[in-house]
This record gives structure tokens, C-alpha cells and sequence, in this order.
């Protein structure tokens, strides 16, 4: 093994030496990198090879490389990079060659080796890679348009990136995002051989059909073609094509190709009506006529009777509520669009076809236009409806503060819905009516805390935090402190409970180092095996607090250290290292 490593470090001599002789680097540093490097050397040569290592002295080379740079541009000397960055980048190649070999399946350590080349600028080298790297991995379409993108967007190359996705698709058929791009890509063709021909001032050419087709964008319908034969009975990739369609100008035969298909070959479906009734809205200019047909489309949608109701209407208000946002018409015909979803809303509702959503947003917009009263009126409707919704009963609690109810018909109307909303899901809930109280400053605010902080886990525990911070601004620090020991007492505790008291003593005029050191024991007791950030805190506070023990860091150290595993532990000893030392390590030290 030795003398492997003894030849690597021979071929890097003639580097450190043009380092050294040009002044990028003093002999001492040179030496350190050196030693550095026959490190890396020595670990790379193992029987059992790591990943880690390989990316380790990757990043070491690069940041040598930075190094170089800047200090280049502090010696304003810029000659024999042939033989000293040129040197440095083929190992890095040849590092990432070994590494992609020995462990070909990690898809992150491909992307570094091509983010690598493309930081160097090395068009070549990244094609090759993306190549290397598809032979290995062409089960995954991202990875085909990723390269594809790349070749059509930095290196220029329209037939590069067509020939990537042509070879994607034989490898995967059914991808709908490769077809996707290949369809985008082939009009992304057209649009930029028009704008040429325009610059360019070149008159179309009856006699040049094969051109015209390009142009036209008959290329991509047969893309679209293919692709439809390929992945048939799904209308939502249908329907996928039309956005791509809007972004061109020349597309308008093609989008109406597609709704004919949509029209012939998915009647059934509610997304065809969809999209045929935005269809008069949005692919041509605004007119009365055209927002009367949209609602035309609907309508005919829900006389179909094969088409599911409930998923029609949900479609029809979802785009009708989409119109009253416009800000771009008048307030006549938003007032009329406004008049219009609410009575399609009562209907709806006529035929139980409105879910939680739709609810919420139909009570969002009688709010809105100031129907407060006929808001609660349909969010009771909506309880009734679904009982079981955490939103409907938060939305019912709301809207009942908002009309004037005192704070027992509040808490009548929670206790309504703790029989119905499950426990786990409930704190919301809790947090409206314990802040209606808290704003009202009602004696039955501290009883609904005790409640709440027996209730299940997920209300518990925000619940205790939040009953601390109101007992300290309430009640006064020594009331807040005798609250928290009765909290920990109690399980479950949060560490964030134990922070929130800390805080508290911290805010005060002369932070009692005592019960700063009993709250983090007691943490470090709860957490001190899951939170590496913790032992920190307790360590600085211990350093920099008027009254803290500098010594006891030691011991702190030691006890941290015991108690935390794996990679928590490795990030305590990294951050207490900077802790200690204020800095981050440099780059020829580390």
C-alpha cells in the first residue's frame, strides 16, 4: 500500500513546487498540504473503502483550488495554471471517476461530479458525464430531462437534447414528464427557429414545406400523438398538454386538436368540461358572451347524467370563485360574479354536493362581502354536515366571536365540538377559545388551561407552553416559576417548555443563576440524550453569565459526550470545538 501512495505523492511534487516557487504558497504550507493529502492517500487505499473518504479529499482539492484562486488575485500572478490548476482538477476528476465506479447506485455523487465540471466550465466533460451517469441510471426520467435541459439551455444543442429524450422514452414509454418536455422542447424548436427568421428578416418559402411544418409546430403534434398512444385512457395528461400549448402563439390549431379529442373521447370525464368551459374564458379576450358560454359548459355538465356531480360542481365553483379574484373587470361584473357563485353555492348545497373545502370557502366569501350572520348560518349548516371537521368547528367558533357571543356560549360551543372533532386534531381549537378568553381576561381562562394541559399529547404540550407565558405576564414571575415545576412534574414535557421558562428568567432584571442551572439540569435529564444543542446552550450559559461556573464546562463536556450517540454527538464536538475557539478552521489546518 505504501508505495502506491509514495507514487501518488511523487506525481504531486511538480505542483507544490510551482506553488511554492511562484508564491501562491510558502514552503510551510506547501509541507501541510502535502501531509494532508498522504493522509487521504492512506484512507483511500483501505480494503474497505468509504464514500466519505473519497468526498472528503474531493472537498479538500476544492477548496484548495479556491484557495489558489484568491491567492492569485492577491499576488496578481496568472501563468502556470497548466501546470498547477490543471494538475489539481484532472485528480479531482480522477477522484470522482473512482468513487462513481466503486459506488454507482448514489445518483448525488454523479450531479457532484457534473456540478463540478459545469463550475469549471467544461462542456465536454459534462456531456460525457451525463451520458455515464444515464447507462447506469436510465430508470429515472428526472435524470433524462436534467440533461436534456442542460444540453438544450448551456450547451446549445437542440439535437443533443432531442436525441436524450428520444432515448429516455424507449427506456421508459409510460413517463408522462418525458413526454412532457419532449412535446415543450420540439415547440421551445419552432418558437426559436421563427424568432431566427424574424431577426434574420427571411420571408416564408411556400416551396419549403418540410420548414413550414417545423415552424407550424407539427413536430410536436406528433409528439403529442405518440405520446397519447403510448399512455392512453388518461385524461389528465391530456389535459397536461394545454398549458404548454398557451405559452406559444402558433399552437391554436393544436389546442383545438386537443379539446376536439377531449370533446370525442372523454365526455365523461368532469376535467373535460372543466377545461372546455375555461377554454371560452381564457384562450380567447374577455366578453360578456364568452363568461355566459363558460357557465353554459357547466351547466350542460351537470344535466350529463354520467358525469359525477359532486366533482363537477367542485370544478364549477372552484373556477367561478377563481373569476371573483380577477381585479382586472369592473366592480359591476365582479359584483354580478359575487351574486352568481353564492346562488350556485345554494344550489349546490340543495344536493349535498359541497365538501369541507368548498364550505370554508363559501363562508370566506359571505364574510367578505360582509354576510357575517348568513356566514354562521351556513357554517352550521356545515357542522351538521361534517361533524367530524376540525376546520368547520374552528371557522363556527370564530364567526360566533365575531357576533357578539360572551365567552360561556364560546365555551359551549367548544365543548360541542370536543364531542365530535378526535382529541388529537382539536388544538386549534383550543388556541382560538384560550386567546378569546385571554382577550376577554375571564376568570374561567386558567380553568380551561388545567384542561387542556390533561388533554392528549398533541394539545398538551403547546398547551403548557403557552399557560406558562400566560401565567408569567398574568400572575408575575414567582406564580410562572411555581407553575413550571408543577409542569415538568407532569408528563409529557416538551424541551421547548423548559426554554420558554429559561427565557423567562433570563428577562429578568438579575437572572438568578441557580434556577437557570436547575432548569437546564432538569432538561438535560428529559433531553440530554436527543439534543446536542442543548448541552451547548447550558455550556454558554455557564461561560458567559456574570455569575456562571467557567469550570463546570468540563464536566458538562464529559456527561454530554456520554450521553449523546452517533451524529449527535459528532455535532457537539464540532460545535463546541468552534465554540472554544470562535473561528472556523483553516482550510490548510483542517
Amino acid at each position: 500500500m505504501a508505495e502506491y501512495v509514495q507514487q501518488s505523492i511523487e506525481e504531486m511534487l511538480p505542483e507544490l513546487e510551482q506553488m511554492e516557487r511562484v508564491g501562491i504558497c510558502t514552503g510551510i504550507e506547501t509541507r501541510k498540504i502535502l501531509k494532508k493529502r498522504t493522509n487521504y492517500e492512506y484512507k483511500l487505499r483501505r480494503r474497505t473503502k468509504c464514500k466519505e473518504d473519497f468526498m472528503q479529499y474531493i472537498k479538500y482539492e476544492v477548496d484548495v483550488l479556491k484557495l489558489i484562486h484568491s491567492r492569485r488575485q492577491k499576488v496578481r500572478y496568472h501563468h502556470k495554471k497548466t501546470e498547477i490548476e490543471y494538475a489539481i482538477t484532472c485528480r479531482i476528476h480522477n477522484l470522482f471517476r473512482m468513487v462513481t465506479n466503486r459506488f454507482p447506485n448514489d445518483v448525488k455523487l454523479w450531479l457532484s461530479h457534473i456540478e463540478f465540471s459545469q463550475s469549471r466550465k467544461e462542456k465536454a466533460n459534462v456531456s460525457k458525464f451525463f451520458t455515464k451517469m444515464l447507462q447506469v441510471h436510465n430508470k429515472k426520467a428526472d435524470l433524462w430531462i436534467l440533461a436534456a435541459k442542460w444540453e438544450w439551455e448551456n450547451n446549445n444543442s437542440p439535437d443533443n437534447a432531442r436525441h436524450l429524450l428520444q432515448q429516455g422514452i424507449r427506456y421508459l414509454s409510460n413517463s408522462q414528464p418525458l413526454w412532457l418536455e419532449y412535446f415543450r422542447m420540439e415547440l421551445l424548436y419552432a418558437e426559436k427557429l421563427r424568432q431566427r427568421r424574424s431577426v434574420l428578416g427571411i420571408e416564408e418559402d411556400e416551396t419549403d414545406k418540410v420548414s413550414d411544418t417545423v415552424l407550424e409546430g407539427y413536430v410536436a403534434e406528433v409528439v403529442y400523438k405518440k405520446a397519447i398512444d403510448a399512455i392512453p385512457d388518461n385524461v389528465d395528461f391530456v389535459l397536461s398538454f394545454l398549458p404548454i400549448c398557451q405559452l406559444f402563439d402558433f399552437t391554436t390549431k393544436l389546442q383545438e386538436d386537443i379539446y376536439s379529442s377531449l370533446r370525442k373521447e372523454y365526455s365523461e370525464k368532469p376535467q373535460t368540461w372543466d377545461a372546455l368551459a375555461k377554454q371560452c374564458l381564457y384562450t380567447t379576450p374577455y366578453t360578456v358572451e364568452n363568461e355566459a358560454k363558460f357557465h353554459e359548459v357547466y351547466e350542460e355538465a351537470l344535466r350529463e347524467t354520467v358525469i359525477p356531480k359532486d366533482v363537477t360542481w367542485k370544478f364549477y365553483l372552484t373556477a367561478c370563485l377563481e373569476l371573483i379574484e380577477d381585479d382586472s373587470q369592473t366592480l359591476t361584473v365582479r359584483e354580478k360574479r359575487i351574486h352568481k357563485v353564492l346562488t350556485l353555492f345554494e344550489s349546490a348545497t340543495k344536493g349535498d354536493y359541497l365538501s369541507e373545502d368548498l364550505y370554508l370557502k363559501w363562508v370566506k366569501v359571505l364574510v367578505n362581502v360582509g354576510l357575517v350572520e348568513t356566514a354562521l348560518q351556513t357554517v352550521q349548516r356545515a357542522v351538521s354536515q361534517n361533524a367530524k371537521s376540525m376546520l368547520l368547528w374552528k371557522q363556527y367558533l370564530q364567526l360566533s366571536m365575531r357576533t357578539q357571543c360572551d365567552v360561556t356560549e364560546a365555551i359551549l360551543i367548544f365543548k360541542e365540538s370536543q364531542k365530535q372533532v378526535p382529541e388529537k386534531e382539536s388544538l386549534e381549537i383550543w388556541r382560538l377559545l384560550l386567546d378569546f378568553c385571554v382577550t376577554c381576561q375571564t376568570e374561567k381562562t386558567e380553568e380551561l388551561f388545567e384542561k387542556g394541559i390533561c388533554s392528549c399529547r398533541q394539545v398538551a404540550l403547546p398547551l403548557k407552553e403557552y399557560y406558562l407565558q400566560w401565567m408569567y405576564l398574568t400572575k408575575g414571575v414567582q406564580k410562572a416559576r411555581t407553575l413550571f415545576q408543577r409542569l415538568i412534574q407532569t408528563k409529557p414535557v416538551s424541551l421547548q417548555l423548559f426554554y420558554e421558562y429559561i427565557k423567562i428568567e433570563n428577562a429578568q432584571a438579575t437572572s438568578k443563576i441557580k434556577l437557570l442551572r436547575k432548569a437546564y439540569e432538569d432538561a438535560t435529564m428529559e433531553f440530554g440524550n436527543s439534543s446536542a444543542d442543548l448541552w451547548l446552550d447550558f455550556i454558554r450559559m455557564e461561560m458567559t453569565h456574570p455569575k456562571g461556573q467557567p469550570e463546570n464546562v468540563g464536566t458538562l463536556h464529559y456527561r454530554a459526550i456520554n450521553q449523546l450517540d452517533g451524529e449527535l454527538n459528532q455535532q457537539f464536538v464540532t460545535e463546541f470545538t468552534l465554540l472554544q475557539t470562535g473561528h472556523d478552521i483553516d482550510i490548510l489546518e483542517s
